[in-house]
């Protein structure tokens, strides 16, 4: 067996350390992306099954009709409520 000297022992020692650092990283990152691939494997198995159930579409969909529309509406009704009472007197009492 040959002789090395101590100071490329060390370096090699510390590439095999920074080697071993490294190597854990990425099985890290490995396990990691594994799980998200199952998750969507498993999110595209839930919705080949029941597409039209997703309802965080619905959602948004329900809260841009909720947040344009609906103050629209309501408005129009106290206009058309309004006009009642003033051309007709609907609701008002008899004075």
């Amino acid at each position: 067996m040959e002789n090395y000297s101590i100071d490329t022992l060390s370096k090699a020692s510390n590439n095999m350390y920074k080697l071993s650092e490294e190597i854990q990283k990425y099985t890290n990152l490995r396990n990691t992306m594994d799980k998200l691939v199952k998750e969507y494997n498993k999110l595209k198995e839930d919705i080949k099954k029941n597409p039209h159930n997703m309802c965080y579409a619905h959602g948004g969909i329900a809260a841009g009709i909720g947040f344009i529309f609906l103050p629209f509406f309501m408005s129009l009704v106290w206009l058309i409520v309004g006009g009642l009472v003033y051309f007709y007197g609907v609701g008002v009492g008899s004075s």
